[in-house]
């Protein structure tokens, strides 16, 4: 259930309060139109957001896991 919560948040808002979807897509379009390959660009961008909301929906998974193991 906080996982599920967590994962929101962080496709909702900033992620990691640093890097905000509306930069990285900016930052890939901007190297998309200097070299002239949008589709890379943009399907990296969003290999990056993919990867980091995997890694932290593990982490996550961990310590719910360790969590209940507690109580």
């Amino acid at each position: 259930m906080l996982v599920n919560e967590a994962s929101i948040v962080i496709k909702g808002t900033a992620l990691l309060s640093v890097i905000t979807v509306v930069d990285v897509l900016r930052t890939a379009q901007q190297i998309a139109a200097e070299s002239l390959r949008p589709f890379e660009t943009l399907l990296g961008a969003a290999f990056m957001f993919v990867v980091v909301n995997l890694l932290l929906n593990a982490c996550a998974r961990l310590i719910e896991r360790n969590v209940a193991l507690r109580t």
